[in-house]
């Protein structure tokens, strides 16, 4: 089989992030709609600029993973934003909250991040001196399949911790 993941994470406390978001809830075809979301996301990022000023294309997972099933699975993918940004009609705002944050940075494809998810719930986390604060991880994307050869694809995972009580 396949090396299991090793990833060490750094934990670190993070600003909030202000992002507008397009999200996914309950839908049959999962590949469809998702790929349908990036396509009006990049549009609404190349509209205005976003890229030339530094935002970053993220997603949030609304559920935990591995407990709900994947066509249950609400996700929002989203793109930082200023916040004296007005956002189109048909996006919602989002803030993530500050807090602190195991920061895991992948390299590789994007159907491989499963596996990242298995070590960090069932092998990270239970070993560590740290809990999850709350269901909401998100995802940076550091660059896109679009300029990048997928083998090179970086994401950056953040997983909402706080030290376990003693």
């Amino acid at each position: 089989g396949k090396c299991p993941v090793r990833l060490e994470p750094c934990v670190k406390k993070i600003p909030g992030v202000r992002i507008a978001y397009l999200k996914l809830e309950k839908t049959n075809n999962v590949k469809y709609d998702f790929a349908m979301l990036w396509k009006q996301l990049l549009k609404f990022s190349e509209d205005y600029k976003l890229s030339a000023r530094g935002s970053k294309y993220v997603s949030l997972t609304l559920d935990y993973p591995f407990v709900t099933s994947e066509l249950q699975s609400r996700f929002m993918i989203g793109v930082t934003i200023p916040s004296s940004l007005d956002v189109p009609r048909g996006f919602g705002v989002y803030e993530i909250a500050s807090g602190e944050y195991a920061l895991f940075h992948f390299k590789g494809l994007y159907h491989e991040l499963n596996r990242v998810y298995r070590h960090i719930y069932f092998d990270w986390l239970p070993s560590s001196v740290y809990a999850l604060r709350e269901p909401f991880t998100f995802e940076v994307y550091l660059n896109t399949p679009k300029k990048t050869p997928v083998s090179e694809l970086m994401t950056d995972i953040y997983i909402p911790v706080s030290l376990k009580e003693k």
